[in-house]
Formats: C-alpha cells, sequence, structure tokens
C-alpha cells in the first residue's frame, strides 16, 4: 500500500482527479482572461468566491490540502503529481509515523 493511501485510509478521505460535480473539496489550476494562472481551492464549485478561494501562488495550498484529507472528505485535483500534493502526503505521512 502507498504512502498516499495510508494517509487517505487513515483519515477517511478519497482523492480522484476525474471531475464529478459530487466531491467535497475541490483544488485546481484555472487560467485567467488575460493567461495567467491561478489556483481555486473550495469546498463549493458553484460558489467561488475570488479573495477566499483563488490564489495567485501554490505556496499555502498544500496546508489547504492536508487540511480537507485531515477533514475525511473527498477531494478532486486536476494534477495528481503536484509539489503540494506530494508534500501534504509526505508531512502527514510523517505525522502518522510519530503518532
Amino acid at each position: 500500500m502507498s504512502t498516499r493511501q495510508k494517509v487517505l485510509d487513515y483519515y477517511g478521505s478519497s482523492l480522484s482527479d476525474d471531475w464529478h460535480d459530487h466531491f467535497d473539496y475541490y483544488i485546481y489550476e484555472e487560467t485567467t482572461a488575460d493567461g495567467y494562472v491561478v489556483y481555486v481551492a473550495t469546498y463549493d464549485q458553484r460558489n467561488i468566491n475570488v479573495e477566499e478561494h483563488v490564489h495567485y501562488y501554490d505556496f499555502n495550498l498544500e496546508e489547504e490540502f492536508s487540511q480537507a484529507i485531515i477533514e475525511g472528505i473527498s477531494i478532486y485535483t486536476d494534477d495528481l503529481d503536484s509539489d503540494y500534493i506530494n508534500s501534504a502526503f509526505e508531512n502527514l505521512y510523517e505525522d502518522l509515523k510519530n503518532k
């Protein structure tokens, strides 16, 4: 069993890159009208608040992603191998090993 799966199983979370409207949390890249990449992290895909859910940089997404895993919910991401996701799994796994 992979370390990712161990973390997901421990917290009762699930993670997928197959889009549907029934996830509890969404975290993905989007492109603005003028070509900039931004990151959306939201519980409600139909009600995105730019001030709260849209991030210009991905440096704080690890924390948000980790929190969603700890909450034991279903999560959508468009990039299963992004740095913030890999880092979140590494840190959560280390925390579990230390418990």
